[in-house]
């Protein structure tokens, strides 16, 4: 039974104070040595905590307990922490808990590990938990997370302040089907108000702010029965996450360079799960394959169930999309705008900064490929279409074509050919031709220019259509 009891009134000894209370089934003690063993049920009270377990040996003389299995303690306060573990040590000097299969719960939070150390301030209340082994964190949000070691720093009442995971982390949240992987991550809780039914309030602590560095990467998975389905994965050497007051992700922005990459599945697929709903290939989106764009600085917003609703990208931006059985599509620029619909797929896109955009041959009969500059470019997935301005220009094989503005619609391309739009002030120049020798007008190998107020041509056909002072000439030919 506890012998620290004393007379009302009395003030203990200096060295009673925070002291160690036992009640066990049996107990043989000896004198010499200090050392008290039981090996019954063990009942324990410390200032901050009272806890049981099966079996234990108390060093008098060192202020140790040792515990020897089935251990179960909870801490005092409005906050508490309920702890389970196979085995644990508590000692005075130094002031730590050291648990082995350990199990805490405590503030909608769960940690788990092979073992524990808990370092204790001179009133008990928790200052530190080192975890190591296997640490898994989860929340009542639905976040699991897993590592090799997990460091917490808790506050006044027992409150986590901070949290550092090492060695290789991997996160997850089914509920907002979302996860990733980085080398350390690093978490800062802020104080939050609890309410209550009755009007009282109690204090808490929610997650603000996450740092993912030596490597990380997100992933989001498509939105179930989106008509055309799309992945996300975002990668960085750092990247800074932000979460709101209902701890759902609002932010990420990237340390230094970045990749976002976008993998859309099979259209037919998607149409099949969609009433026939089908996409086709794009500079942003491809009906089926991926788009990585690449920038030294990335911000990201997100919206409703943590979906991507806004990104931006600035430095060196490339957007490179790839599509079975057609060649790459390349573009760059100096920045770039996205814009995602609550499904996760992009809406428009705006790339600006001295644009530049190329595409291969699609096969061994074309001219040669497709490239174009303007100083500003805009994509829009609902008619597959790709609009310069800003001085735009662009060469199609042995064809350039200059205008106001241009408009490249990539859907059906692969059936039918692109179509181009040319407005204001239009230009094209058809070049590398062939001469006819028994030709009469137009019979020359010489460039043929055209210029008109607007311009409609096929690839497939290979038919352009000029109207609005339509102006044709080679050489001294000439039709107006």
């Amino acid at each position: 039974k506890p012998v620290d009891q004393k007379p009302a009134g009395e003030t203990p000894p200096r060295e009673m104070k925070n002291p160690i209370h036992l009640r066990a089934e049996g107990m043989t003690f000896n004198q010499k040595t200090g050392v008290a063993e039981s090996e019954g049920r063990v009942d324990f009270q410390l200032p901050q905590a009272a806890g049981t377990a099966h079996g234990a040996t108390y060093d008098s003389k060192n202020n140790a307990l040792t515990l020897h299995s089935a251990v179960d303690i909870t801490s005092e306060g409005k906050q508490p922490t309920h702890i389970l573990a196979h085995s644990g040590a508590i000692t005075k000097e130094p002031r730590v808990v050291t648990m082995e299969s350990v199990q805490m719960t405590g503030e909608s939070r769960t940690l788990l590990a092979d073992e524990a150390i808990v370092y204790l301030a001179a009133d008990n209340a928790v200052q530190r938990v080192n975890a190591m082994g296997n640490v898994r964190l989860s929340d009542a949000g639905g976040l699991q997370l897993r590592a090799p070691k997990g460091e917490l720093t808790l506050g006044a009442k027992n409150l986590v302040e901070s949290a550092l995971f090492t060695g290789g982390v991997d996160f997850e949240s089914a509920k907002q089907a979302a996860g990733g992987h980085s080398g350390e991550m690093r978490m800062q809780f802020v104080a939050r108000e609890a309410k209550h039914k009755a009007g009282s309030s109690t204090e808490a602590r929610r997650l603000q702010t996450i740092y993912a560095s030596q490597g990380a990467t997100l992933r989001q998975a498509p939105r179930p029965g989106s008509p055309h389905p799309q992945a996300l994965t975002m990668t960085s050497d750092a990247m800074t996450f932000a979460l709101n007051a209902e701890q759902q992700l609002s932010s990420a922005e990237t340390a230094g360079p970045g990749e976002l990459t976008i993998r859309s599945t099979d259209p037919k697929q998607a149409a099949a799960g969609a009433g026939g709903q089908t996409g086709n290939a794009s500079l942003l989106a491809a009906g089926a394959g991926d788009t990585v764009i690449d920038a030294q600085h990335f911000t990201a917003d997100f919206g409703e169930e943590n979906r991507l609703r806004t990104m931006h990208g600035r430095g060196a931006v490339q957007v490179t999309s790839r599509a079975p059985g057609e060649p790459d599509k390349v573009s760059t620029s100096e920045t770039i705008m996205a814009e995602f619909s609550p499904a996760g797929e992009i809406t428009r896109a705006v790339q600006e900064g001295d644009f530049r955009y190329r595409e291969g041959q699609s096969s061994k009969d074309e001219p040669g490929g497709r490239r174009g500059w303007a100083a500003r470019a805009s994509y829009s997935p609902l008619d597959e279409s790709l609009t310069l301005v800003g001085d735009p220009r662009v060469v199609d094989g042995g064809t350039t074509v200059t205008a106001d503005s241009i408009r490249l619609l990539r859907g059906g391309i692969e059936k039918s050919g692109g179509e181009m739009f040319a407005v204001g002030n239009v230009k094209t120049t058809y070049s590398e031709l062939t001469a006819q020798p028994n030709g009469a007008l137009l019979a020359t190998s010489d460039p043929v220019h055209v210029t008109a107020r607007t311009m409609n041509a096929l690839q497939s056909s290979g038919l352009a259509h000029y109207t609005g002072g339509a102006r044709l000439w080679q050489g001294s030919n000439l039709v107006e």
